[in-house]
């Protein structure tokens, strides 16, 4: 297993955002299954997009996220990156990042425990039919027999904040009735 380290200080621009995606892409190469941890949401730029670089169009992103993250900046009101990765990586925005014909369809897409959701993006995931369950949906037992996955390969992308602040307290972005641990485990 090789294990990559890149600086924090490269993440306040595009550098490590691309170096992270070539890093990603380099591993599945190998054959090898990337395993990255990260600070913010906002990695998933890079994770998937060097998924994506390799697997092209064979591949379902699972986005598990108490956000949908898919503002562009144009709909953003923090302007904050990490609510819009999802909006680079489907070709909806392209001012971040060149995904070169690699986009994450919006078919391959599938989100688990929102419950933070802006007005943007509710239009997004309504528009575009996006799949997702709720933190609400998934604490009162709903069941994923409804949504599909219609590639080989996924990519398992989850941000801590899906979780319940009483369980996990040190995010920047906390939000109330989120799902437990055993939840997470179960999905």
């Amino acid at each position: 297993m090789n294990k990559v380290s890149i600086p924090s200080q490269e993440f306040n621009n595009k550098k490590g955002y691309y170096n992270l995606r070539t890093e990603v892409y380099e591993t599945h190469k190998r054959g090898d299954t990337p395993f990255t941890l990260g600070g913010d949401h906002s990695i998933g730029v890079g994770t998937i997009a060097g998924s994506l670089d390799f697997y092209k169009k064979d591949l379902t992103t699972i986005w598990i996220d108490a956000h949908a993250d898919i503002n562009t900046y144009e709909s953003s009101n923090t302007k904050n990156l990490h609510g819009m990765p999802l909006s680079f990586l489907t070709g909806m925005d392209t001012s971040f990042m060149n995904m070169d014909g690699n986009e994450l369809s919006t078919e391959n897409l599938l989100y688990y425990g929102l419950r933070d959701v802006d007005e943007f993006e509710q239009r997004m995931l309504d528009k575009n039919n996006i799949q997702h369950m709720t933190s609400n949906g998934l604490n009162r037992g709903d069941k994923f027999d409804n949504l599909t996955i219609s590639t080989d390969k996924v990519h398992l992308s989850v941000d801590v904040d899906v979780l319940d602040p009483q369980y996990m307290s040190s995010t920047g972005t906390p939000v109330p009735q989120g799902i437990t641990p055993q939840k997470l485990y179960d999905l």
